[in-house]
């Protein structure tokens, strides 16, 4: 899906891999749910909370009781495909060449296309910074978070702050992605900023 598109065109095609992108994800999450403690000895799972409307209902069954190591396993599955959600995201964003970079060259009077940072009077833009950042991180590194590291404390809290988490955290060493109240918002910014970008600068 490479192809060159004039303006309207490149936008519909853009919201449409995203939107995709989106169900592709929700369904993936419907198979590895977020699995509370009180399933402990449990059989099954049915989840459908994730799924796009019309779609079929999930359910999971297990031979055995679930344990608590079960549970803690599926939840890791989880926090990993909404790590690979950010990183789809972000890859999507940069083909399309709205994710900023630095030039290879500071001499260089071109950079390829690319911005060499953020439109702060595009609405959405925050949410385009945190998903640039939050690659990086889980990208470059094994994907956990790390409260030592000054950089990772700031961007965590920062997310914290800006999407207004209440709730504690599933696990100290795991970034703050929940679906209702940090990927959806985060995702329909960064939707919302790539269409007023390329109506901008197309």
């Amino acid at each position: 899906m490479e192809e060159n598109f004039s303006n309207n065109s490149e936008i519909d095609n853009l919201i449409e891999i995203l939107d995709e992108l989106w169900i592709t994800f929700t369904r993936c999450r419907a198979i590895f749910p977020l699995v509370t403690k009180d399933k402990v000895g449990h059989k099954g799972i049915i989840n459908s909370n994730f799924l796009p409307q019309n779609s079929i209902n999930i359910s999971l069954s297990s031979k055995n009781k679930l344990t608590d190591a079960d549970i803690v396993g599926i939840n890791k599955s989880g926090h990993y495909i909404n790590q690979n959600f950010i990183v789809r995201v972000h890859a999507l964003l940069d083909s399309k060449k709205i994710i900023p970079r630095r030039k290879k060259n500071e001499n260089s009077e071109s950079n390829n296309g690319y911005p060499e940072e953020l439109d702060k009077l595009i609405e959405g833009h925050r949410d385009v910074f945190f998903l640039r950042r939050l690659r990086h991180k889980i990208a470059h590194s094994t994907g956990k978070y790390n409260s030592q590291d000054k950089d990772q404390k700031k961007l965590y809290e920062d997310i914290v702050e800006h999407y207004n988490l209440k709730t504690p955290p599933n696990h100290p060493d795991e970034w703050r992605l929940p679906i209702d109240t940090v990927l959806k918002p985060m995702f329909e910014g960064c939707k919302k900023y790539s269409v007023e970008y390329l109506k901008k600068v197309k």
